[in-house]
């Protein structure tokens, strides 16, 4: 048993090994350099004197299908408390900070200068831990040009119709143990949403849904099946329903800040899992877990869309479970024929 359990540990940390290997030499590297070109990462943008000392930097580009003058409107109504981020706000909201995206531009989110803030979060967040106004005071503005957050967002006309949007993140020199903290910790998650902010100007920009409505209820109803099928299985565990109100407490916390049921629902999946995984499994769901991490930071890492792909997953997963659960059902019953044949004599 010993000896089982030795290899079990060997080959997941071997994996693990082996994950954050691809990470750090090729996903890390993708990221840093998403759809921008070689001379874009090279060339000056406007902003950059801001941060004149960087240990490294992100440069970001997407093409947009639409005129300078139809992108900067989506671009300087950024914010919490005006038109959101346009990224994945289920993710924001998962950690209480009341964004909502909007697909729709407003008069009085235009008015926008340089010195002005730019809200991340909403005043006095957190309890005051990121001060009384967290977010961004934009220290260069110029109109149909650039923005300037955390790092420039340049808008470039290509020809009369099209436009590229590049964002660059300078990081400033730190200790090495921070740098590769960084790494592991920030550059990923702010890839996501960063990634997320310019498909969401680009298709705002160019008219269109983010989601097309034929996708939106498949994506929806596996978020739904999830959540049911995981309450299910730790109210079906006795040791499970003593932990139950943990996921439920964080469920009710991000609804009642944020209003976001997909955060809410997300919250609740974060802490069901290994709630049912070790009501199941003891201390053996310490290596399911670790993979089960792994498989989800892939994705969200890989999925230009991360909420759209954990939902079409959950719904497979959820209709591969009801057909297993009916056949066996109706096995049961006799409706079907047994996979065991009798022989004669």
């Amino acid at each position: 048993m010993w000896k089982r359990s030795s290899v079990r540990i060997g080959l997941t940390l071997a994996l693990l090994a082996g994950l954050l290997l691809i990470y750090l030499f090729v996903l890390w590297p993708w990221m840093m350099r998403w759809g921008a070109t070689d001379a874009e990462i090279s060339m000056a943008l406007p902003g950059d004197e801001i941060t004149p000392q960087i240990a490294y930097q992100s440069t970001r580009a997407i093409t947009i299908n639409a005129p300078v003058a139809q992108v900067w409107p989506w671009l300087v109504q950024l914010g919490q408390d005006r038109a959101g981020f346009y990224s994945e706000d289920w993710l924001e909201n998962l950690f209480l900070a009341d964004i909502h995206n909007a697909d729709e531009i407003q008069a009085e989110w235009q008015q926008l200068a340089q010195g002005g803030l730019v809200r991340g979060a909403p005043a006095d967040a957190y309890g005051g831990i990121a001060g009384p106004d967290p977010g961004w005071v934009v220290p260069l503005l110029e109109p149909e040009r650039v923005l300037y957050l955390w790092g420039p967002m340049v808008l470039q006309p290509v020809g009369a119709d099209s436009t590229r949007l590049i964002l660059r993140s300078p990081t400033a020199p730190l200790a090495p143990t921070a740098l590769l903290m960084g790494k592991l910790l920030y550059d990923p998650s702010h890839f996501v949403m960063e990634r997320g902010l310019m498909l969401g100007v680009k298709a705002r920009a160019e008219g269109r849904a983010n989601l097309p409505f034929w996708l939106q209820w498949p994506v929806l109803l596996g978020w739904l099946l999830a959540g049911l099928g995981m309450l299910r299985l730790i109210v079906q565990q006795p040791r499970g329903r003593w932990w139950l109100p943990l996921p439920l407490a964080l469920f009710a916390l991000v609804i009642w800040f944020t209003g976001d049921w997909r955060a809410a629902t997300a919250g609740f999946l974060i802490l069901g899992v290994p709630i049912a995984g070790f009501t199941l499994y003891g201390g053996q769901w310490w290596y399911g877990l670790s993979i089960f991490t792994a498989a989800v930071l892939l994705i969200l890492l890989l999925a230009a869309q991360p909420f759209v792909a954990f939902g079409l997953i959950f719904l497979v997963i959820g209709l591969i479970l009801f057909g297993i659960a009916a056949k066996r059902t109706l096995k049961e019953q006799g409706t079907l024929p047994s996979d065991r044949i009798a022989l004669p004599g």
